[in-house]
């Protein structure tokens, strides 16, 4: 689609599907998350909708740069509709630290400034975004005859029993044991305190915390450490903790940590009564035969996902950027300033208002990490459109208008109009030969299924086993045959001999 629409997980639903919850989107595979970070990305349309926004906890360190240039790359996400699939492993690991979160009051009046906020205004005023040819700027490397592998499509009764759990622990109905003792794979309540050389650390004490066992969570040795012993008895989990962890005042240092399992999670048996507590459904079969369903169509949500990524990551490894569109990083840095100025506007606030009390950044620092975080974000466009271009492919009037019905549904805009009055010709034609060249790929990729292989081996191991000793059993047969026609042959020789 030529945008995507971002929403905070903590407000439940996304505005522009009919207020569509978070959890039936996550479900329909529509809803992303972005990166490591609190940003959801809705992919059942194209028009922005800001209904997130950061505001800075009180006591948290600055953020760091990259943690803004990551948050900046979903604002270009939002205003600008193209999203960045490849950033680096350190960019993803930072964003991961992201110390941020989200404000309700604020979430609120950005949802409600951004709805109004359209994007039809802006586009008038910069005019008409400039067209580039990709090959101008990508050096491509193979891109068919790709081999991917992707996740099974097989649901377990494991992956039947975690949802059954999930949707208990959404819902409130988890048991809290507080006997017996704690078993891999237990989800335990914890707190803990640690010291070195006797002496607590800053960040080694919490209380509340749930922790499943075996899940690597924690340092290694701190989990292990607590399979087996009685819930509710206070242990000490001695630990050293990892050379290179990210605290260096603690790293390569051994730790004694105080735990006490104040209970472990468990799920109610699976009754009808359950069942219709935490689900639409009313009896067990009915449950288990819709999840299975349901968790049928993610793994295949999931599998064409992994192939998609697997396909542009190679391509990207085995190709060369060597420059961007200017006029295009240009057009597109002007337009995401000119959305967030209106947005900004319309919650009576200057964009360097804006900026410095949700991302803590200046105006002089948007302007100077914008371009690059443009250029971050049409990685997979430039890929696509070289793909497209080498191919010699082109949108002809026919695929045009079924993809004008296809973002109408999608959008659920009421009309080709409606749609229009949105995104201009050229935006739904590049869209749609991105889509077209993805397809193309996908179709020139092999795909593989995690297990499969194995299966295969061992199924013509067992195939070649039993041929080879029904192979054995008839040369067996064949040997003693002959050694039976040989006596045969001999006895009657000697009979005629005898008559003789």
């Amino acid at each position: 689609m030529p945008r995507q629409s971002l929403i905070l997980p903590d407000r439940r639903r996304c505005r522009r599907c009919d207020n569509t919850k978070v959890r039936e989107l996550l479900r329909s595979g529509a809803l992303r998350r972005y990166y490591q970070t609190n940003m959801y990305v809705c992919q059942n349309h194209p028009h922005p909708g800001m209904v997130w926004i950061i505001k800075k906890k009180k006591g948290t360190k600055p953020m760091k740069k990259k943690v803004i240039m990551a948050l900046l790359l979903g604002l270009c996400v939002t205003a600008t509709g193209y999203t960045g699939a490849y950033a680096s492993e350190t960019e993803t690991e930072t964003v991961a630290e992201t110390e941020t979160a989200a404000a309700e009051d604020t979430t609120e009046a950005a949802t409600e400034a951004s709805s109004e906020a359209e994007t039809t205004a802006e586009t008038e005023a910069l005019g008409d975004e400039p067209d580039y040819k990709a090959l101008d700027y990508v050096t491509l490397g193979q891109y068919k005859g790709l081999e991917v592998t992707v996740s099974s499509l097989d649901v377990t009764e494991d992956d039947i029993q975690q949802q059954y759990y999930d949707d208990c622990n959404t819902n409130d109905k988890l048991l809290e044991v507080t006997e017996g003792e704690v078993a891999e794979g237990d989800v335990v309540n914890i707190d803990y305190v640690g010291s070195i050389d006797g002496v607590e650390f800053d960040g080694g004490t919490d209380k509340g915390v749930d922790l499943t066992i075996g899940s690597g969570t924690f340092i290694p040795g701190f989990e292990d450490g607590l399979s087996g012993d009685a819930i509710g008895k206070e242990v000490n989990v001695n630990v050293t903790f990892p050379e290179n962890y990210r605290n260096t005042d603690v790293a390569g240092k051994d730790a004694v940590f105080a735990v006490t399992v104040n209970f472990v999670k468990k799920t109610p048996e699976m009754t009808d009564d359950i069942v219709s507590e935490i689900s639409s459904y009313t009896t067990v079969d009915e449950y288990r035969q819709g999840v299975e369903e349901q968790l049928k169509a993610d793994k295949e949500t999931q599998q064409n996902s992994d192939k998609i990524n697997g396909i542009l990551n190679q391509i990207y490894s085995a190709s060369t950027i060597n420059g961007y569109p200017e006029e295009v990083v240009n057009y597109r840095t002007a337009q995401m300033k000119n959305y967030y100025t209106q947005i900004a506007e319309q919650a009576d606030m200057t964009l360097a208002d804006f900026l410095s009390n949700q991302l803590q950044m200046t105006e002089e620092q948007f302007d100077e990490q914008c371009p690059a975080v443009i250029k971050q974000s049409m990685i997979q466009e430039l890929l696509l459109k070289a793909v497209a271009e080498s191919e010699n492919m082109e949108i002809s009037d026919e695929e045009y208008e079924a993809g004008i019905e296809k973002y109408m549904e999608s959008t659920g805009a009421e009309s080709k109009e409606t749609l229009l009055a949105n995104y201009t010709e050229a935006e739904i034609r590049r869209s749609l030969i991105m889509d077209k060249a993805l397809d193309f790929l996908k179709e020139n990729t092999t795909v593989k299924v995690e297990g499969e292989d194995e299966t295969e081996a061992s199924s013509e191991a067992e195939s070649t086993s039993e041929t080879e000793a029904a192979s054995e059993a008839e040369t067996e047969t064949e040997a003693a045959s002959e050694t039976a026609a040989e006596t045969e042959t001999a006895a009657e020789t000697e009979s005629e001999t005898a008559a003789e």
